[in-house]
């Protein structure tokens, strides 16, 4: 009887594999949708903004060499936080700096369009742009966390496209936009998708499936990489563009890229030598991972 019985006993399973039990294909869609608006609306805002320069110059009496700079202090604060912020997430949690980052972005194009004078209109620049360095540095890493290990590359794909169709629609939205309403309508426009996006995230995303970060593990933030790492992408950045128009062989230049590449050897130095690094520079020596 005993024998009967363990002959026709079903088989026991295996357990589920970590993919299968923490990934499902409803779950992955709905969050890259969720992750996927934010990016389109961040992408988009910064290649419509070209589009507007020529308003914005007009409305508040300034040249169009000054005028760049709506352009290029987005892209020096987007530049000198990602990082950063990217380590940030490690320790909060990326949900959290996701979402923190969709308010100061969607607060930031509020204050751009109630901007009364362009000093404010620089400074509201600056903080969408802290809102989408937030959003960037862990967009890619959640859409890829919530996709199984075969299908990472599916994931990098759905997330480029996202990012391609963000930088295409931008011009054309900003064109058709201003053909009836002033500039500022494009700012208050970013404020629907980015406040759907906050919706979504805050009720999709589950920071045990976009975050790798550990329950209780939270280690230290290292401030002066982060402030290091800045500044020197700061002053790199400035000295590829040259907003001044300064000739590229006078003290000017040469002393700031005197300065970056010194910042640059102080930031690899502290690197190497701090218990909790910003970026971890000895996974370069593992040839795969650099290539």
């Amino acid at each position: 009887m005993s024998g009967t019985s363990r002959d026709t006993d079903p088989e026991p399973q295996a357990p589920p594999s970590a993919d299968q039990s923490l990934v499902d294909d409803s779950y992955k869609w709905k969050a890259f949708a969720a992750i996927g608006i934010s990016f389109v609306t961040m992408v988009a805002s910064a290649s419509m903004v070209f589009v507007a320069l020529g308003q914005i110059a007009d409305d508040f009496g300034v040249t169009l060499r000054a005028v760049s700079w709506v352009v290029i202090a987005q892209g020096l604060t987007i530049s000198a936080f990602m990082m950063p912020m990217g380590r940030l997430a490690d320790i909060v949690g990326r949900r959290r700096i996701h979402l923190i980052g969709l308010v100061i972005f969607g607060g930031g194009a509020v204050f751009t369009a109630m901007a009364p004078t362009f000093g404010l209109l620089i400074m509201a620049r600056v903080i969408t742009a802290i809102g989408n360095s937030m959003g960037q540095s862990v967009g890619t890493a959640m859409v890829i966390s919530v996709f199984p290990t075969s299908e990472r590359g599916k994931a990098i794909g759905s997330q480029t496209t996202a990012v391609a169709i963000g930088g295409a629609s931008g011009p054309i939205i900003a064109g058709l936009v201003l053909q009836f309403l002033p500039w500022q309508a494009l700012f208050w426009m970013l404020t629907i998708p980015i406040g759907i996006a906050f919706v979504a995230g805050y009720f999709i995303l589950d920071e045990s499936r976009v975050s790798q970060r550990r329950t209780g593990e939270r280690p230290p933030f290292d401030w002066v990489g982060a402030v290091v790492s800045a500044v020197t992408i700061t002053i790199t950045v400035i000295l590829i563009n040259n907003p001044f128009g300064v000739a590229v062989v006078s003290p000017l230049i040469l002393g700031g890229a005197a300065t970056a590449v010194s910042l640059f050897a102080l930031f690899i130095w502290w690197e190497l030598r701090t218990d909790a690094p910003m970026l971890e520079l000895r996974m370069f020596k593992n040839l795969i991972f650099t290539l």
